[in-house]
């Protein structure tokens, strides 16, 4: 199995539980079957593009959010990457008025 299903499937599972809801619920609300997400969790498929949609609604997250392990470190590296020029442009501005 991939990385990215690995994670995917480790994601679905995670916020499926933190809704509190059971695979049968899940299906309900997605309007699946309960052997669709029986075979989304266990690796065998992957969810239709409508189905990621309404999981995405459902579960209130964005979409990068299935595909991330790590959320905060996700951030986090997106935040580095956006400040990192700024930092050393300043850095720069620093040395050359010395």
């Amino acid at each position: 199995m991939s990385e990215l299903k690995r994670v995917l499937i480790q994601n679905i599972k995670k916020y499926r539980k933190q809704l509190g809801l059971s695979q049968a619920a899940l299906a309900e609300k997605l309007q699946i079957s309960v052997d669709s997400i029986n075979k989304i969790e266990s690796g065998q498929r992957y969810p239709r593009h409508e189905t990621l949609e309404k999981m995405l609604k459902l579960f209130k997250i964005r979409p990068y959010q299935l595909f991330v392990e790590d959320d905060n470190l996700f951030k986090r590296e997106a935040y580095i990457k956006k400040v990192l020029p700024q930092i050393t442009d300043a850095i720069s501005d620093i040395l050359s008025n010395n």
